[in-house]
């Protein structure tokens, strides 16, 4: 092998143990900022847990649009009969849930609301 202004030639460059640690100190340093809580916030959740958390709200609002819709056509379909999810499951309708487990309840004036998202 031949030296060529500092480098070998001929011969495949491999990662060196100084990159493979510098990778992984810049990959901890961006984990630390994602996974790190966040002291301004009085249940002090990590931005993780906070992205969850403001998924399922959003799936849960998402959620009772769609059921908001299959209850007006549930209601349409059949008028006399009351409206709730086990009636309109018989019914064939599409019932979505929670994604965390809570239980929606039919509102008289038309609004849906969740036991586990306001």
């Amino acid at each position: 092998m031949t030296m060529l202004k500092g480098f070998m030639v001929g011969a495949p460059r491999a990662f060196v143990l100084i990159e493979l640690l510098l990778v992984l100190v810049v990959i901890a340093i961006l984990a630390g900022g994602f996974f790190s809580r966040n002291n301004n916030i009085a249940d002090s959740k990590s931005t993780y847990q906070m992205s969850i958390g403001r998924s399922n709200n959003t799936a849960c609002i998402a959620n009772r649009t769609v059921l908001k819709t299959s209850v007006e056509m549930y209601r349409m379909a059949r008028p006399n009969e009351p409206v709730d999810t086990e009636h309109m499951k018989a019914a064939g309708f599409q019932t979505p849930s929670c994604p965390q487990g809570g239980v929606y309840a039919f509102q008289a004036d038309g609004s849906i609301t969740c036991t586990k998202h306001p």
